[in-house]
């Protein structure tokens, strides 16, 4: 009999076969966040910029998921179980759909990739992936609904009988039971999982070791969403959908649209009389909007649309958007998930493209695609306390950062005094130049609302500023003299109340009648030059702030300040009235 490899001949290879001779695992890149300080350090050996930071819109396909098989040498069953073992725990269980050869997992979906010349010793461990039910696949992405049953094919070019087998991995947990010539795994949760597998024959020797990599994502609301998808090639460009919604099914029906690149998209929605029922954008800062549809009368069932979609400010990037159509009730499930992956921008100060959004992530997912710039700090602010964030690897999905096990990330002053009630704040060890995912979520959903009220914006680069000021007193005299300035006096700009973020614009000096001071003089703690006031007995000196600036004159620390009189000494005691900016969350 052929061996069953043989069938996969004409897979392409995505994994890199390797072959060592101890336990192997699947190495992921460890992010941490960095202090304000170590931050710092990483700018002055990092100051430029990756260049064009344009990327390409997520398509979900079955490239988005795989399963991996990989060889290795094994000695030692380290942290292997015996699947007799695992079965007398999960037992033997019957399946509702009949499993099917015709439903390898290859000829489902382009999710296995087997390496034929791979080197054969007796005995050699190998399984056969079979997906079960086939309708549980989203767009060709196994699901948390996906069951795979893996079939025995290990061979003995020897004779020997196979006497044991071996599993290890994380998931083995997911083992639901056996069948008959194999196993089943279901893997409830999603993330990336790798399974291990290990046989021994009647002889004693051990096979090398086949491991398998399980790329699996959330399975998808039962209530199925009528999606439409497209980019636009000009400012006139414009494309026609039409779709029909069963109102004895639901009694407002939701029209949902997301800006996947960075061109925003207008939609408008005519009735089957041409009546103009619903009209909403997008933009290049607000990636996600919505609108409803109700029911147009007490006995009306499927009602037929048309929607008409445009450009807004159209240029050369990405344009990509993506229209759902559902139940009125599942509105924020509908704009989750990767399939609506929004496309972030390097922030700017200078441009203001923070990416606000006029809900707050509760049952599912706010989904961001960015590249690691030389400056990415993460900034999330939200009016809710329950918001966090994961940072996923683009190729794999695993979780490589998750800010609710990180305290240090969530932050809840020097948020301003708008309407932010906390921040999600991380300067992460990400690699310059590489894409991540980056996942907004809550950690307290609430169930059975549509859209939770709220709001949060969203940024990756620069740091996000706030306006702020203060009054400082140091409380001790000083002389200003007639005849230039005075000798240098020292004050401290300090306190759990300043920020240490804190970048000065300008500062104003009271305390005393500007008539009798005609010119004065501060010396920035960072600084080595003094900055004056721009013209005889002005009261303040401005700091020429720049947006996106590491230059700026910083807040905090030891200032030094003179002073010259109008006409002979005159003793006072000055008070500074300071504005400036801070990063949100400090």
């Amino acid at each position: 009999m052929k061996k069953v490899t043989k069938i996969f001949a004409f897979t392409v290879a995505i994994c890199i076969l390797f072959s060592v001779t101890t336990t192997t695992t699947f190495a992921e890149e460890t992010i941490t966040n960095m202090t304000y300080d170590e931050w710092l350090a990483e700018q002055e050996n990092n100051n430029t910029d990756t260049g064009k930071n344009d990327l390409e819109p997520v398509k979900v396909t079955t490239e988005e998921n795989q399963i991996q098989t990989q060889s290795m040498e094994y000695t030692e069953r380290v942290g292997f179980r015996s699947l007799d073992s695992i079965f007398e725990e999960k037992g033997e269980i019957e399946l509702d759909d009949t499993v099917s050869m015709d439903n390898m997992a290859e000829n489902l979906t382009d999710s296995i990739s087997i390496d034929t010349e791979m080197e054969r010793t007796a005995p050699t461990a190998n399984l056969i992936p079979v997906i079960v039910n086939e309708d549980s696949l989203s767009e060709g992405q196994i699901t948390t609904d996906t069951k795979i049953a893996f079939f025995y094919n290990d061979t003995d070019e020897d004779g020997d009988t196979i006497a044991s087998r071996y599993a290890d991995g994380s998931a083995v947990d997911y083992i639901i039971g056996t069948i008959n010539g194999g196993f089943v795994v279901q893997n409830t949760d999603p993330g990336t999982y790798y399974l291990y597998y290990q046989v021994e024959d009647s002889a004693g020797e051990y096979s090398r070791v086949v491991g398998y990599s399980i790329k699996v994502i959330e399975a998808p609301a039962k209530e199925k969403y009528q999606a439409f998808e497209g980019s636009f090639t000009s400012e006139n460009d414009s494309a026609t959908y039409d779709f029909s919604i069963d109102f004895s099914q639901m009694d407002s029906a939701a029209v949902c649209l997301v800006r996947k690149g960075y061109v925003g998209t207008n939609i408008k929605v005519y009735d089957e009389n041409g009546n103009q029922v619903l009209n909403k954008g997008t933009n290049y800062r607000q990636a996600k909007n919505w609108g409803y549809i109700d029911k147009p009368s007490d006995d009306v069932t499927v009602c037929n649309y048309t929607v008409v979609a445009t450009p807004n400010s159209y240029e050369d990037r990405a344009s990509d958007y993506r229209i759902i159509v559902g139940d009125k009730n599942d509105t924020e499930l509908m704009m989750s998930g990767i399939e609506n992956t929004v496309l972030l921008d390097q922030y700017y100060e200078s441009k203001v493209n923070l990416q606000n959004n006029s809900y707050v992530p509760n049952v599912g997912e706010y989904w961001y695609k960015y590249k690691r710039n030389s400056t990415s700090v993460i900034t999330i602010l939200s009016s809710a306390t329950d918001i966090r964030f994961k940072i996923l690897n683009v190729d794999t999905l695993a979780v490589m950062y998750d800010s609710a096990k990180d305290d240090n990330t969530h932050k809840t002053s020097f948020t301003g005094s708008g309407g932010w009630c906390c921040a999600e704040k991380a300067r992460l060890t990400t690699v310059v130049g590489t894409e991540y995912y980056l996942v907004v979520y809550c950690t307290n959903p609430t169930e059975g609302i549509s859209l939770r009220t709220g709001s949060i914006a969203t940024a990756v680069g620069n740091p996000v500023m706030c306006a702020a000021s203060t009054k400082i007193i140091p409380g001790t005299s000083v002389t200003a003299t007639g005849s230039g300035y005075s000798s240098t006096r020292t004050f401290s700009a300090s306190g759990d109340d300043i920020p240490n973020t804190a970048q000065v614009r300008n500062i104003g000096l009271s305390g005393t009648g500007m008539s009798k001071i005609k010119r004065w003089r501060l010396m920035a703690p960072n600084k080595s030059v003094w900055v004056a006031n721009e013209s005889d007995f002005y009261p303040s000196i401005n700091f020429n702030y720049v947006n996106d600036s590491s230059s700026n004159a910083k807040l905090k620390g030891t200032w030094s300040v003179a002073f010259q009189s109008s006409s002979s000494s005159y003793t006072f005691i000055p008070s500074y009235s300071v504005s400036y900016y801070y990063e949100y969350g400090d």
